[in-house]
């Protein structure tokens, strides 16, 4: 960690309020990990100007700020009037290593100008990776995971109280698994004091459908696909506790249910046998109502298994065939097919879709592979060179965070990570693969 005091253009006693530029900087959004990417103006009369940037773990003591690749430095930038934008990219990784800190003030402070800081940024560079076990007594395994380096550590285990789990999901401190057989979903809170997960009084929930397998939440609610009913159960879901409660608008059906997406108050469900994806709109009391533009046939949509958000788009991939399709979200919750969907990707069979900025990743179940793709300003995406990587077997999940990617496998009971470099390149983390001491079947990162 660097502990370094500033020194030279650093050093407090050059900077203060004075004739040079004003700095303003915008507190970068969400989560961070990793490579943090600082936006700023700088306003004044002068031409250009140097930086210093620093941060805070407590508002009051400042530290030097390892500068990462990209971004544009900390010398000779523009100013104006009006201000001129710049970016700094910070290696929090460099500084805070595996730390979790929810309260990290960001400075830029102008040569002889005036700083500006950040409102409080959240910076979890370790993330806790919660994997439910391939077998029919559900039970769920706690791991550590460096986002940034990508090494995993085992924490502990806690059983979920249900029967065949299959799908994970983390939302607001909890940790929720689905069960297929028992059709319920067990609520774990994670504690984050001791490094394990706490089952909520209650857990499981008893659903209303047959083969609860896929989660989706919004802030108030949880969705599950029941892919033997062809149902929706909709639970309402107390963020605070987790306890769930079966709404009454619970039971819409939706033949061939598998992933489930929210987005902007509607749900998008993934209708594997009908070749399409169905759209609801979430009341506010959980209920599901029709979109008008329900259901999406268009886009290249064939069997689509895997669903997942990037930003402004949708990507879903087909179970039958070796393509995957690309939309982007309208006003009124439509989907317009992107240029070019459905495109081309080298193995059939996707299970599981992650998406980090510009990089999609992917599971072949049975097929054992993991997919790795880039999606260009258009929303186009391109397979990377040297994808599939070969897991050495069945895989059917995978995850994202930071600037790591991670696959689990079943029948090789081990974790295969990768770390994603500014420019996109993907390599294979120095610790992979890990043991991760049973057959893993889906996984779920925190914040």
């Amino acid at each position: 960690m660097a502990l370094a005091a500033l020194g030279c253009k650093g050093d407090d006693a050059w900077f203060g309020s004075g004739p040079g530029a004003e700095a303003s900087v915008t507190t970068p959004s969400g989560t961070q990990a990793g490579l943090v990417e600082v936006v700023y103006t700088l306003s004044g009369d002068v031409s250009e100007a140097d930086i210093a940037v620093s941060y805070s773990l407590d508002g009051g003591s400042f530290r030097e700020a390892t500068q990462g690749p990209g971004g544009e430095g900390t010398e000779s930038l523009s100013v104006s009037a009006a201000g001129d934008t710049h970016t700094f990219v910070w290696d929090s990784g460099a500084d805070l290593e595996e730390a979790r800190e929810s309260f990290v003030v960001i400075r830029v402070w102008p040569e002889r100008g005036t700083a500006g800081r950040s409102s409080a940024v959240t910076v979890h560079n370790g993330r806790y990776l919660a994997a439910v076990e391939n077998r029919s007594a559900g039970r769920v395994r706690l791991y550590s995971i460096d986002a940034v380096e990508g090494d995993v550590r085992y924490l502990s285990a806690a059983s979920t109280g249900g029967t065949d789990p299959y799908d994970v999901l983390f939302e607001d401190g909890f940790f929720f698994v689905a069960h297929s057989t028992s059709n319920d979903v067990a609520v774990l809170e994670l504690d984050e004091d001791e490094d394990m997960l706490i089952p909520v009084e209650g857990s499981p929930f008893a659903g209303d459908g047959v083969g609860a397998k896929h989660l989706a939440a919004d802030s108030s609610h949880l969705f599950v696909a029941n892919v033997s009913s062809g149902t929706i159960t909709i639970f309402d879901r107390n963020a605070g506790t987790g306890v769930l409660t079966l709404s009454p608008h619970s039971g819409m059906g939706v033949a061939g249910c598998r992933s489930l997406l929210v987005r902007s108050s509607r749900l998008y469900v993934a209708s594997e046998t009908g070749g399409r994806i169905v759209i609801f709109d979430i009341d506010t009391n959980g209920e599901l109502l029709p979109n008008g533009a329900s259901p999406v046939t268009s886009g290249g949509l064939l069997s689509p298994r895997a669903m997942v958000q990037a930003g402004a788009r949708l990507y879903a991939a087909n179970a039958s065939s070796a393509t995957l399709c690309g939309f982007t979200f309208l006003g009124d919750g439509d989907l317009s097919p992107l240029g070019g969907s459905p495109f081309a990707v080298s193995s059939s069979g996707v299970e599981q879709l992650a998406a980090n900025g510009t990089k999609l990743f992917a599971v072949t179940g049975s097929g054992g592979s993991f997919l790795s793709f880039t999606i260009d300003s258009s929303g186009a995406v391109t397979e990377d060179a040297g994808s599939a990587f070969a897991l050495g077997g069945p895989a059917f999940t995978a995850a994202t965070a930071g600037a790591v990617a991670v696959a689990a496998t079943t029948d090789r009971e081990s974790f295969e990570t990768w770390t994603i470099a500014a420019s996109g390149a993907i390599a294979e983390a120095s610790s992979s693969p890990e043991d991760a001491l049973a057959e893993i079947l889906r996984i779920a990162l925190s914040d």
